[in-house]
């Protein structure tokens, strides 16, 4: 389910973790503490959220719920209680990583590994949390001014944005200025959303004799 967010960096750390189980590596626990990390790191961007640099597992879960509002849904004390349930569980990972991950610290050449059922509660514990808190942020309305979703051009706001709109050149400065309130360079724009056009244009531009170009 988490492909849906169609990251590089995800897919490398599902990768990881499926990779430990089936060679029976405690480098499966390792992804598992950065699976929860990454998704609580996503979801808090995309929410406008601080991340403290020395946050743990189970500070960013408890910073993503809140995030999230979870706790303000009907259940109360049960909820309470649930998420606190997710922290610990989160922060007993950690521990158990910092304890057998080999990939976190240089281990002893004879350091002993855990066994398949210790890695699989690791695995399937950062799993349950992580879709859980996906599943929620996905829930929730977006917040457009931090989301990083593809604009999309079937929405039917944006239809309306683009009908109502003024739109006016600016003939000293070729500035577009939009409800005489926003203006924007053609060139900005250009190289905001389509850089390979900016190229083009730029090569044109180059070419130009000095006088045209302040005209």
């Amino acid at each position: 389910m988490l492909e849906e967010w169609e990251s590089s960096h995800l897919e490398e750390i599902i990768g990881i973790i499926e990779k430990g189980l089936r060679e029976e590596s405690d480098t499966a626990i390792d992804g598992a503490k950065c699976l929860i990390e990454a998704v609580c790191k996503t979801i808090l961007t995309e929410r406008g959220r601080d991340i403290g640099k020395t946050d743990s597992p189970g500070t960013l879960i408890r910073k993503t719920t809140q995030a999230l509002e979870i706790a303000d849904e009907d259940g109360g004390d049960s909820v309470q209680q649930m998420i606190r349930g997710m922290t610990g569980a989160a922060d007993g990972l950690e521990s158990l990583r910092n304890s057998f991950g080999p990939l976190g610290h240089g281990r002893d050449a004879k350091h002993n590994k855990l066994g398949d059922w210790h890695r699989l509660m690791a695995v399937r514990t950062a799993e349950t949390i992580s879709v859980l808190l996906y599943e929620a942020h996905c829930a929730r309305t977006t917040n457009l001014r931090y989301t990083r979703t593809e604009f999309d051009e079937e929405d039917s706001d944006n239809k309306k944005i683009d009908r109502l709109a003024d739109v006016q050149i600016d003939p000293d400065t070729f500035e577009i200025v939009i409800n005489e309130a926003y203006r924007y360079r053609p060139s900005q724009i250009l190289y905001d959303l389509d850089r390979e056009g900016y190229m083009n244009e730029r090569t044109k531009a180059t070419d130009l004799p000095e006088e045209e170009e302040s005209e």
